[in-house]
């Protein structure tokens, strides 16, 4: 990653995501004014007097929003709880929209103390179509997981008290060579899944930093892109609770994840030796219902999601292709609507539910050292088309 500090520069023009002529805040907030020309000299002579002045944020009269512009002061510093210096390295935004940079940028916030770096904070902008015949499980492990909840407020977006996204409208996001039409994201990562564990009221503070820092680099890469559209603040306040975990036993043993007669395989069941708990994402909303199972519920025991969001589940449905195991629907009239595979430890069906895409994922193996993922597809599959509605799906999954 190359380093430099976040100018704010914006396109000259209303155009698509992509690379163009653009020309700095600064000189826009010069041109046409009163004193310009002694402002541009004043400016060349503070460059001249060192460079190392702007890398400090000390250069006055210039902006100091980060990160393609998209992120203020307020924001960066609801980021960062201690005191230090505050040093931004970008990739060129036009990396998000190129293929030979895999539709991805990245812009590192890192806080210096005594010239030793103590935390990170990482804003990335990608494309989810790049993950096209890629790893199944990298993007959603990281950011579709029980610790988060919906942003709400028409925002399709999640938060945890360490990880927050959210989708760009269609507007801002173009089909792939399949014709999946996949998001383009907008994330923030800072430390660990499980950071800030060991405080609630810290992880409930800094999980609300978080969203409004998301939603306002949403803003940013929109306006950037030539978006029309933005999103309002999110209101902190009423972000459900963080969830709980459960011990996996009685009643709960036989609704797995809370959907009704589903159970892991005999083989697989809890003991003395193997006690499992269980965690349900708060505040699930049709976009996406996340569960995880297991004696560790970070490190990818198994996990179960039912993803209605018809853009989310295309991240799945672009990669249908890639697994040697196919999962077929038993009624025949389902076989132009879903597809479905086991690739690795990752086992999905896509199905057609009313007018979109549903994806049904069971993910990870790990519990009890099983492979669950396939075996545990078919039954996760027809309990939640019920539950939500779906009708009737049962499919097959051959033995391997």
């Amino acid at each position: 990653m190359s380093d430099g500090t976040a100018t704010g520069e914006r396109p000259e023009a209303r155009t698509p995501v992509g690379p163009s002529a653009r020309s700095s805040r600064a000189v826009r907030l010069l041109r046409g004014r009163p004193g310009a020309a002694l402002a541009g000299l004043l400016v060349g002579a503070l460059v001249a007097a060192g460079l190392m002045a702007w890398r400090a944020d000390a250069l006055p009269f210039l902006p100091k929003d980060r990160c393609w512009g998209a992120l203020s002061e307020d924001d960066v510093s609801g980021l960062f709880s201690d005191e230090g210096e505050i040093r931004a390295h970008e990739l060129p935004f036009s990396h998000a929209v190129t293929s030979d940079d895999n539709g991805v940028t990245q812009c590192s916030l890192q806080r210096y103390e005594d010239d030793e770096m103590r935390w990170e904070v990482t804003a990335e902008v990608r494309d989810l179509g790049s993950y096209a015949n890629e790893d199944l499980r990298q993007w959603p492990t990281e950011f579709l997981s029980s610790r988060m909840v919906p942003l709400g407020g028409g925002v399709t977006g999640m938060v945890s008290p360490s990880r927050a996204w959210v989708a760009l409208p269609k507007s801002c996001s173009g089909d792939d060579d399949l014709g999946y039409q996949t998001p383009s994201v907008v994330s923030l990562s800072s430390g660990g899944p499980s950071a800030r564990d060991n405080d609630p009221d810290e992880a409930r503070t800094y999980r609300a930093a978080l969203a409004r820092a998301v939603v306002h680099l949403a803003n940013g890469v929109m306006d950037r892109s030539g978006c029309e559209k933005s999103y309002p603040d999110p209101d902190t306040d009423a972000l459900p609770a963080l969830a709980d975990s459960h011990r996996l036993d009685g009643k709960r043993a036989e609704s797995l994840c809370g959907v009704r007669g589903l159970r892991l395989p005999e083989r697989a069941r809890p003991s003395k030796e193997y006690a499992y708990s269980e965690r349900l994402a708060a505040g699930s909303t049709k976009d996406a219902r996340i569960c995880d199972v297991g004696q560790y519920l970070d490190q990818g025991d198994l996990r179960l999601m039912t993803l209605r969001n018809e853009r989310l589940a295309h991240l799945y449905a672009q990669n249908l292709q890639q697994g040697s195991v196919p999962v077929t629907p038993v009624r025949k009239e389902r076989k132009d609507k879903d597809r479905g595979t086991v690739a690795g430890d990752v086992a999905v069906y896509v199905a057609r539910c009313g007018k979109g895409d549903v994806a049904f994922v069971a993910q990870g193996d790990t519990v009890a050292r099983q492979r669950l993922a396939p075996d545990l597809l078919p039954a996760y599959v027809e309990k939640e088309a019920e539950r939500i509605g779906c009708g009737e799906l049962k499919v097959r999954v051959p033995s391997f």
